[in-house]
Formats: structure tokens, C-alpha cells, sequence
């Protein structure tokens, strides 16, 4: 089965053809944000929760800063997207954290 969107990026890297039509780097980001717009007003929305089968891209860098109501922004750099992040409080991160260490102490025991 083909591509329903062929995409070829040339040896040099400069340019990419996408379904046939030639786009420079600053053309297929504006591209990328159009196309991630137009699947947020789509309906079945995404889910906001992992799931099993989830597709995760790994992405080079972590970013958390925080804002004058306390809460913190928590974004990763998605090597296709860019930073992608949400703002999160310190309870919403203290409870990542607490089933993290809870998952981790349960495969420690097996």
C-alpha cells in the first residue's frame, strides 16, 4: 500500500516534495501547523491520555518555566513540530511523580 501523501526530502535537506509539490523548510512547518489545526477542530478529538498503542516521538530537549500564578509550563521539542508543552501546577506534577515512583517500586519488587 502507498503513501497516501508521498513525502521525499532531497540529499541536501533543503527542500522536500510533498504529494508532488516542492516546499522549502519554512513552507512544510507552516504546512505541519495547518495540517495539526485542522485535526483539533476534527471530530473524534484526541484523546488527552496515553494509551496502548500510542505513537510517542522521542524529542530533544525539555523546557519548564514558571508563571506568576505559580503554575509551570512543561514542553518538550518534538524534532517535527517544535516545543510542545502544557501548563500543569506543582500537585499535577508531585502526582506524575508519585506513580512513577509507585510503578517504579513495583517492578523493583517482581
Amino acid at each position: 500500500m502507498s503513501e497516501p501523501f508521498p513525502c521525499l526530502v532531497s540529499q541536501d535537506g533543503r527542500w522536500a516534495s510533498v504529494a508532488g509539490v516542492e516546499l522549502g523548510p519554512a513552507e512544510v512547518e507552516a504546512l505541519i501547523w495547518r495540517l495539526a489545526a485542522c485535526r483539533a477542530a476534527m471530530v473524534p478529538k484526541r484523546r488527552p491520555v496515553m494509551f496502548e498503542g500510542a505513537r510517542i516521538v522521542v524529542g530533544a530537549g525539555l523546557h519548564v518555566q514558571e508563571e506568576a500564578d505559580g503554575r509551570l509550563i512543561v514542553a518538550v521539542a518534538h524534532p517535527g513540530v517544535g516545543w510542545v508543552g502544557s501548563r500543569v501546577t506543582v500537585g499535577e506534577i508531585g502526582s506524575v511523580m508519585s506513580k512513577q515512583t509507585q510503578s517504579a517500586a513495583t517492578q523493583c519488587l517482581r
